[in-house]
């Protein structure tokens, strides 16, 4: 009985891990990209980001890598001119690459809709959608 009571009081509170939208992302750790401007990536795409606890964001553009900085205030999101490596890919995965990088810029703000990390722009359009990467 117990046991349900704190799943349904769980269940009440916007706090929950299970329930985690908010206007908060936890950015932490590595996220694998899904969409970027509403277009998903290509299957088994290298895209990803990770952002760590000294606002360093890294990770793979869709072909090469790259590094900048970030700063996170509330849910208030902006992040660096990044530095990126410049070697040739598969034609695809370059035009993915270039959407990438100038969705960067687009960035305003950070959220943790049910599971996945979605940054928005300042429309509150979601740029990027990401889910963790294991």
């Amino acid at each position: 009985m117990k046991a349900i009571q704190a799943i349904l009081g769980c269940a009440t509170l916007s706090g929950c891990a299970m329930y985690d939208t908010g206007p908060q992302a936890e950015l932490g750790g590595a996220w694998v990209i899904e969409y970027i401007s509403g277009k998903p990536v290509i299957d088994y795409s290298p895209a990803f980001m990770e952002f760590d606890n000294m606002d360093k964001v890294s990770g793979n553009a869709s072909c090469n890598a790259f590094t900048g900085t970030y700063v996170l205030n509330g849910s208030s999101l902006s992040i660096s001119k990044v530095a990126i490596t410049r070697k040739m890919c598969p034609d695809a995965l370059m035009e993915q690459e270039q959407r990438f990088v100038e969705a960067l810029d687009e960035i305003t703000r950070a959220e943790s809709v049910q599971g996945l990390l979605e940054l928005k722009n300042a429309s509150g359009q979601p740029v990027f959608k990401a889910s963790p990467k294991n």
